[in-house]
């Protein structure tokens, strides 16, 4: 689904995109490059899942500005909360639909 999710933003999109297979190479990632225009974080992941990543970017000043999508297939309830707690810039319920990322993305990386 990563790859899917990629090429459909990448198809819509001039900036560079990158994906990671888990939290952990989210977090690499991060810590070597600049901040990007948006982090799109499914939940659950191996390694470091979501909510992990969530913690650790909250640590970070010069990252804790970017804005953060949530992905995921939990109750929508449970994943408000996050959306809140974090002050996350929004959060799309799995299955996504391709129109409803397009829209998040192009909002935040025009």
């Amino acid at each position: 689904m990563r790859d899917a999710l990629l090429m459909l933003i990448e198809d819509g999109t001039v900036q560079p995109v990158v994906g990671a297979a888990d939290g952990r190479q989210a977090i690499d990632y991060l810590e070597d490059h600049p901040p990007p225009c948006l982090i799109i974080l499914d939940l659950m992941m191996p390694v470091l899942n979501g909510w992990q990543v969530l913690e650790w970017l909250a640590e970070h000043p010069c990252l804790c500005r970017v804005p953060v999508v949530v992905v995921s297939a939990a109750a929508p309830d449970r994943v408000r909360l996050a959306v809140d707690r974090h002050r996350l810039a929004g959060f799309l319920q799995k299955p996504l639909r391709g129109d409803e990322l397009m829209a998040v993305v192009s909002r935040h990386c025009s």
